[in-house]
């Protein structure tokens, strides 16, 4: 792990064993999933070849630079996780809030489940129509605005 500030690093360190890197080596660091949480557009032409991992996921807004760097994570079997879907539990919270004030946790909790199945449907809809999971999460998303505008609803 890495992080700009010492603390939440040497916190990581003693409670977990986390093993601490500087921020650019962070990228060559052999993981299943890099998860970048705070900076964006950390995946660009420099970052994408150095990269040793499976999958990212990570709370940071814009991870991608420019869009054409999905597809260069496709071409190097790396699966994105697009940062609007992984951060979508949130903005589910504050939907149900802002529409519902006497909506239950476990309401929330039913469409914040349904992330695992989007994230499912845009790894599959990559590979059907062979294009990155950015393209096919933002082609999804087209999809369902052009659905609520026909049916007025937002769930499913």
């Amino acid at each position: 792990m890495t992080d700009v500030a010492e603390e939440p690093c040497r916190k990581a360190r003693a409670e977990f064993g986390a093993e601490v890197v500087e921020a650019e080596k962070i990228y060559e660091v052999d993981c299943d999933i890099f998860s970048p949480c705070s900076v964006g557009a950390v995946i660009n032409d420099e970052t994408i070849p150095r990269l040793r991992c499976v999958g990212i996921a990570g709370a940071a807004n814009n991870v991608l630079a420019e869009p054409r760097h999905g597809t260069a994570l496709m071409e190097r079997g790396i699966i994105y996780g697009p940062d609007y879907l992984v951060n979508s539990g949130g903005l589910i919270r504050c939907h149900e809030e802002v529409l519902d004030r006497e909506v239950s946790d476990d309401k929330v909790l039913e469409h914040v489940f349904q992330i695992y199945d989007q994230t499912l449907a845009v790894i599959y809809t990559a590979a059907d129509r062979g294009m990155s999971t950015a393209e096919a999460a933002d082609r999804l998303a087209e999809e369902r605005i052009a659905a609520v505008r026909e049916t007025g609803s937002v769930w499913r």
